[in-house]
């Protein structure tokens, strides 16, 4: 008489005193997500409740569960996911999981925001691939997920973006470069892609710390051993702008004979205006900024007296330039 009273009213405090604790137990879960044996439709082992998703794509016929998370969206998409794909060739039993009418498929140890980004390119991959979602949250993101399940031309593209922000070249960088720097140089150690590091370095080095500019978490987001080959590759670049600062008319791949006494003092002075520290920027010494600078300054150009001064001045700007590109590697002590 007991269990007839509760099974019609589960949330009697009274009742539930007097039940045997296993079916009380039985009874709060028929009560909360109702009587699975008795809410399962004909697709089978069909969960009765409905999640919120995070997305959800007209068609889709799998659910995608990252911890708390859920995402509709259609098996041949995460195919394309190499790891996935052979998941799904294997044979799946018959009362497998299943969400909303659909089989479920949970992934362990990723982030959220990570599947995000990646379903984003999945759906969307013209936007990402065009610069419409080049947000670092979303290259992070989606560079972690398809190392790791092997969507290889998904990753292609996010590591063609980031050698983009931090390329072979440090004279190719811009703005861009300065943000993220210290995470770029951690996730290319996580996701295998050494060639950002040279100038993700670089980058990182050149900004002022003391402004707070980077809320004062660069040094926390890289290693130990990260850290030193920063400080290291820092003190060299000083190095190398204070040798330029001390003689800016001395290389050792440069001649400045035939240059007139005139046009020497006007490049010295104007090397060391130009490279000289400014207060006033988020960053110490960005010698490649002021020296890509240099190579459309014609105005200065066209003081110099003739050829051999011109030609003196050009030597000494391409020659320091191509050094410094070539040290960068040696001076971070990844070479």
């Amino acid at each position: 008489m007991v269990v007839a009273f509760a099974d019609s009213y589960c949330s009697s405090e009274l009742d539930n005193e007097y039940m045997p604790l296993r079916k009380r137990r039985r009874l709060s879960k028929r009560c909360s997500l109702g009587d699975p044996a008795q809410n399962d439709n004909d697709e089978g082992n069909t969960s009765p409740w409905r999640p919120t998703f995070l997305h959800e794509y007209p068609g889709a016929d799998v659910v995608l569960r990252v911890n708390d998370a859920y995402f509709k969206v259609h098996k041949e998409r995460l195919t394309r996911a190499s790891v996935l794909a052979d998941m799904f060739e294997l044979p799946q039993p018959v009362d497998a999981e299943r969400v909303d009418g659909c089989p479920l498929v949970p992934v362990y140890g990723d982030e959220v925001a990570d599947w995000e980004a990646t379903i984003l390119w999945l759906y969307e991959k013209d936007g990402v691939a065009h610069g419409r979602a080049q947000h670092w949250p979303v290259l992070k993101g989606a560079l972690r997920i398809s190392t790791k399940y092997a969507i290889s031309n998904l990753r292609d593209s996010i590591v063609a973006s980031l050698c983009a922000i931090w390329p072979e070249t440090i004279f190719d960088m811009d703005l861009n470069c300065l943000p993220n720097a210290a995470e770029a140089i951690t996730l290319a150690r996580e996701c295998n892609v050494p060639q950002i590091l040279p100038s993700a370095f670089y980058a990182l080095s050149v900004q002022r710390w003391s402004s707070g500019i980077d809320n004062w978490t660069s040094h926390l987001a890289i290693s130990a051993s990260d850290l030193r080959r920063l400080i290291a590759g820092r003190e060299s670049v000083q190095e190398f702008l204070a040798n330029i600062l001390v003689n800016p008319l001395y290389d050792p791949d440069v001649t400045t004979d035939g240059t007139c006494a005139a046009c020497q003092s006007s490049i010295a002075s104007y090397w060391r205006a130009k490279l000289a520290p400014d207060a006033n920027t988020p960053w110490t010494f960005w010698i490649s900024r002021e020296m890509k600078g240099m190579l459309n300054d014609h105005a200065f150009m066209d003081s110099l007296c003739d050829d051999v001064c011109f030609d003196t001045h050009d030597s000494l700007l391409w020659a320091r330039m191509r050094r410094l590109n070539e040290s960068v590697p040696r001076f971070f002590l990844l070479a």
